[in-house]
């Protein structure tokens, strides 16, 4: 499991679309995981996680949070066995200049 999009320390912009990507695969067979069903991509927020959509990658809104550092974090569920994992990164979200 890997984020690639956005960077570890990366600035996303409130209230605005932003790309993410990351990828998984499945143990064993080593197959991808892409279909939406089983990807989540999420920021943990002040009041608890607010997920931002599905997919392997996409353009999601950004939440409209404070200012700051926060976790985003990208699951995966392998649809065979059902187990999950997760990639998680530290980004910074700060407003938006449209």
């Amino acid at each position: 499991m890997a984020v690639q999009q956005p960077t570890a320390g990366g600035q996303l912009r409130r209230g605005c679309e932003e790309s993410f990507a990351g990828t998984a695969r499945t143990r064993p067979g080593d197959q991808p995981v892409t279909d939406p069903q089983y990807t989540t991509w999420r920021i943990n927020g002040p009041a608890g996680p607010v997920t931002l959509g599905s997919g392997a990658s996409g353009r999601f809104l950004v939440p409209l949070l404070p200012d700051g550092t926060y976790r985003l974090v990208f699951s995966a569920t392998d649809p065979a066995s059902g187990l999950t994992g997760t990639a998680e990164v530290s980004v910074r979200i700060v407003g938006c200049l449209r």
